[in-house]
């Protein structure tokens, strides 16, 4: 199938997904509230936009570089900016690319500075009108090197490690229509 084919199928599918291409990152904690995140706006051919919001982050200087922080008692949740190139387009069956717009990284909120090793990944999937993920494990430390060339993605499978709902901040995401908030 040529690209563009491929691209207004894709706009097609997501755009009833997404009621006209605006959506809602919601972080879910094991206990709580959900916690509003970032804006998605899906453009044509499955190319998309993530503004993460300004609150509910607070700003933090660890390990020499600034982070945007969510409080999570006795833990802190980071998003980790994904530092190489990322096409941010997305399928009906591919998802990859926003995962790696939701990297974060836990530390203990008494900490000085932040482990990279202690990194946040959302496996992504859909259900129904609904995006899902489930936050893996990860060491972080993978990203310390550029990929090689044509590699937009080094995280592999075998490098996460499900979690239990206890083990992390907010254990489940969930992209949904704006409207649905």
């Amino acid at each position: 199938m040529n690209r563009w084919i491929a691209g207004v199928l894709c706009l097609t599918l997501m755009s009833g997904m997404a009621h006209a291409g605006e959506m809602l990152t919601v972080l879910l904690p094991a206990r709580g509230e959900p916690v509003p995140v970032a804006d998605l706006a899906i453009e044509a051919y499955g190319r998309y936009q993530m503004v993460y919001r300004d609150a509910p982050f607070q700003p933090h200087f660890l390990s020499m570089r600034p982070f945007q922080c969510l409080a999570a008692p006795p833990k802190l949740q980071c998003h980790l900016p994904y530092p190489y190139a990322n096409d941010r387009r997305i399928t009906e069956e591919d998802l990859g690319d926003l995962e790696y717009d939701l990297l974060f990284l836990v530390k203990q909120a008494d900490e000085f500075g932040i482990d990279f090793w202690n990194g946040r990944y959302y496996r992504l999937r859909r259900e129904g009108d609904t995006i899902v993920g489930e936050a893996q494990a990860v060491d972080m430390n993978i990203l310390a090197s550029k990929p090689e060339a044509g590699d937009t993605r080094p995280i592999g499978d075998g490098d996460l490690t499900a979690l239990g709902m206890a083990e992390t901040p907010f254990p489940r995401l969930r992209i949904v229509a704006a409207e649905a908030k």
